[in-house]
């Protein structure tokens, strides 16, 4: 979760960042050339970077979802399988006592 946070962050400032350049005229933009070609690199590589983790981390979020959806079934049984006890043995009181 914090690789996919900081990636993205990463990858948000550095679209922006090449956003600012992209509204300047033609001169400024040849000014800083060496800048923006190094913006699109970094902006390529976490974006990439970016996408893995989110994928990585729907795996996860998959994974995470299946595990509650065990763990809430094995508890369903058990509170069931409970309840049916505690009934049986309410309905089998001791001959002799007051119902």
């Amino acid at each position: 979760m914090k690789n996919y946070n900081n990636n993205r962050l990463y990858y948000d400032a550095y679209r922006l960042k090449l956003l600012e350049f992209n509204e300047k005229s033609e001169t400024e933009k040849s000014l800083y050339r060496v800048e923006i070609k190094e913006l699109e690199n970094n902006l390529i590589k976490y974006r990439e970077n970016f996408e893995q983790s989110r994928d990585k981390l729907k795996v996860k979020i998959d994974m995470f979802e299946k595990y509650r959806l065990t763990v809430l079934e094995k508890g369903l049984k058990e509170f069931k399988d409970f309840h049916q006890q505690y009934y049986k043995i309410t309905e089998r009181k001791p001959s002799g006592s007051p119902r």
